[in-house]
């Protein structure tokens, strides 16, 4: 219904968790290739890193409560979206390689950001209209979120590739194998040392641009956030 999109908590909280999901689709979809391709490591701690991002969530989450209850909603989402940035903004002064306490210490504080994010956003908009419409909120938030999630996995798969693609058609090397399968190139007996660290290399900073694109968003979400009003009241539509 159209007072989803006119009114101005529902509208800044939608568009909040569509960056959210956005967001999340960077490391879900690119940081376990990363680290078995670029760091070397197995598929089981490449998992395990990734995973370290649902100790923060759910962990902020609970506190979200407490916390939304004395600052409120927008203020709360808003430190979510702060730390969703200092997050992925810390990523990028992490030197290559990177190690794997550093990377978890990052997923549990992206995660953290997420729970403090996704939480109020969803309890705020529902606590603004009377049950017979609150089926309607949630579903439309739920919906944003995954609108936000095949955004952002079509935008950072757009972005690792053609960064990675254009290393490749700058370098001097003649890398052969399968360009789009990185784990097959580098499991070549063929392969020189050379070529094997650039390819890392060239992963390290298409990873990289995949994080600045986080950062953008993020920023992008906190003046969603920002449509939010400080204090929610409920209203008739």
């Amino acid at each position: 219904p159209g007072w989803v999109f006119t009114n101005r908590t529902f509208l800044g909280s939608n568009l909040a968790v569509v960056g959210l999901g956005i967001i999340m689709m960077g490391p879900e979809t690119y940081l376990p290739t990363f680290m078995q391709a670029s760091l070397g490591f197995g598929v089981i701690l490449s998992g395990l890193v990734l995973a370290a991002m649902s100790l923060g969530w759910p962990t902020a989450s609970a506190f979200s409560g407490k916390l939304y209850l004395n600052i409120g909603f927008r203020n709360t989402e808003l430190i979510g979206t702060a730390l969703i940035v200092v997050a992925s903004v810390g990523f990028l002064f992490i030197p290559w390689p990177q190690s794997v306490f550093l990377l978890v210490l990052d997923q549990i504080l992206l995660g953290a950001g997420f729970g403090l994010l996704s939480t109020p956003a969803l309890v705020g908009i529902q606590a603004v209209v009377d049950w017979d419409r609150r089926g309607v909120v949630t579903g439309s938030n739920q919906f944003c979120r995954y609108l936000g999630q095949s955004l952002g996995a079509a935008i950072f798969g757009a972005v690792f590739n053609f960064s990675y693609a254009q290393q490749l058609k700058q370098s001097d090397l003649n890398i052969s194998g399968d360009s789009g399968n990185v784990l097959k190139t580098l499991q070549q007996s063929t392969i020189s040392d050379k070529a094997e660290l650039f390819i890392k290399e060239a992963l390290n900073t298409a990873n990289h641009h995949i994080y600045v694109g986080m950062v953008l968003v993020g920023v992008l979400t906190i003046f969603a956030v920002l449509l939010v009003p400080k204090k929610l009241q409920k209203k008739p539509l």
